[in-house]
Formats: C-alpha cells, sequence, structure tokens
C-alpha cells in the first residue's frame, strides 16, 4: 500500500531537482510551501562527491520573519 501512494523509497537527483523546480512558484496560499533556492551536486555515488541545499518557507514565515527579533533555524544532515 505505502509504495502504491508514495512509490519507489528511492529518489534520484534528477527527480530532486525537478521537485525543486516544481515548487519555485510563489503560491496563493499563504500557508503553502514553496522553495526559495536548492544547490544539487551529484559528482558520483560517493557521498563526498554529493552536495544538496534547499531553502523552503511560505508567505506566512517570511511576513513573520519581519516582525521577529530572532529567527528559528532547522536543519537535518546525512539524511539516509
Amino acid at each position: 500500500m505505502r509504495r502504491e501512494k508514495y512509490g519507489p523509497p528511492t529518489i534520484s537527483s534528477t527527480e530532486i531537482s525537478q521537485w525543486y523546480k516544481d515548487r519555485k512558484m510563489v503560491p496563493s496560499n499563504e500557508d503553502e510551501l514553496f522553495v526559495l533556492n536548492y544547490y544539487v551536486y551529484v559528482q558520483s555515488v560517493n557521498p563526498a562527491e554529493q552536495d544538496m541545499k534547499v531553502v523552503v518557507s511560505s508567505i506566512r514565515l517570511l511576513q513573520n520573519l519581519g516582525k521577529s527579533k530572532m529567527v528559528q533555524v532547522d536543519v537535518t544532515y546525512k539524511v539516509v
């Protein structure tokens, strides 16, 4: 059931790049996620030769940023 709903458990760098490109437009819904910027570099299957960075947000979060004195950032490193 999970495979039918979500697809295969792996994703290629090409699929990741396409996901980012599909979410570059700013949505009309202020709570919907969109990609501010991304970077994908894959030289080989060796993790030392791979790099991926993505910045996502929503309109509401960006609006709240202007009202804040402090910013909280969440990062996950070495996602498997």
